[in-house]
């Protein structure tokens, strides 16, 4: 049910102000509504239809009770809850877009960190790659240089060979003592090769 709550307004304006009593004569059964300090002639509501019912008190207690100024405060009530109801819907839906907006930049988040994911997680596989590429390179370079330091070994052998084969056919040639300064400067024989 809809209640035109502006035209209640309006009656509840024009109509006497209350409070309002009851007026019950139990004995002749007779129930009118008045106000408190008016005589019992200047009733706000006498009506017969009161009488002889089986309700008859209760309903033109009722009616006394609700009277004009208690709709009009009913009334006032009911503007100030809407007011508040206004205040809080305008409230929840700022709270809503708010949570939207929220919402939205928690989304935009979450795919910009899912997209640095992706780059880290290829830097991370083109590091991979580029250590494994160093790994291969070290150990190349590592047998390259045992490699080479086997021929080092080997043409020093050879050199300090020639030296001892040469000294012992031209005893008096420089060129053994010079093979040997070579050898010795060079790191490659210890003091004590030269010695011998």
């Amino acid at each position: 049910m809809t209640i035109d709550k502006q035209a209640l307004r309006e009656v509840a304006e024009r109509a006497t102000k209350g409070p309002w009593t009851l007026f019950s004569d139990i004995d002749t059964k007779t129930f009118s509504i008045h106000t408190p300090r008016d005589k019992r002639c200047e009733n706000v509501i006498k009506w017969g239809g009161f009488d002889c019912q089986p309700n008859a008190e209760a309903n033109a207690e009722f009616i006394a009770a609700f009277n004009p100024k208690v709709a009009l405060a009913l009334l006032d009530e009911l503007d100030s809850a809407n007011g508040y109801a206004s205040a809080y819907e305008a409230e929840k839906w700022h709270y809503h877009g708010l949570a939207e907006s929220e919402g939205e930049r928690a989304d935009s988040a979450e795919k910009r960190v899912s997209e640095l994911e992706c780059i880290a997680t290829d830097y991370g596989v083109k590091f991979q790659k580029t250590q494994d590429a160093l790994k291969h390179q070290a150990l190349l370079h590592k047998s390259q240089m045992e490699a080479a330091e086997k021929q080092v070994e080997e043409l020093t052998m050879w050199v300090k060979r020639l030296a001892n084969s040469l000294r012992n056919t031209k005893p008096n040639s420089k060129l053994y003592g010079a093979a040997m300064d070579y050898l010795s400067r060079k790191g490659l024989i210890s003091v004590e090769d030269v010695l011998r």
